[in-house]
C-alpha cells in the first residue's frame, strides 16, 4: 500500500466527559466536517479507522452502517 494512502480531510466534534450527545452522533459531526474539509461525499470513502471509546465503544462496522457508508 506504499504511496497509495491519503488522509484528505479532518473533522472534529466536541470532546469531554459527560457530553449530551452519543459517541455515534459526535463521530457523525466529525465525519461531516472531514468530508466538507476534503470536498468529498460519503460515496467517495474507501475505508475508515475509528475509535469511539473504550472498552464499550462502537465497532467500525456498526459506525460505518450508522453513517451510511458502503
Amino acid at each position: 500500500m506504499r504511496d497509495k494512502t491519503a488522509i484528505v480531510g479532518i473533522g472534529q466534534s466536541e470532546y469531554g466527559r459527560f457530553l449530551p450527545d452519543s459517541q455515534l452522533k459526535l463521530g457523525a459531526k466529525a465525519l461531516k466536517a472531514a468530508l466538507a474539509d476534503a470536498g468529498l461525499e460519503r460515496e467517495d470513502i474507501d475505508g475508515m479507522a475509528v475509535h469511539l471509546g473504550w472498552p464499550l465503544g462502537v465497532d467500525y462496522d456498526h459506525a460505518a452502517e450508522a453513517y451510511g457508508l458502503d
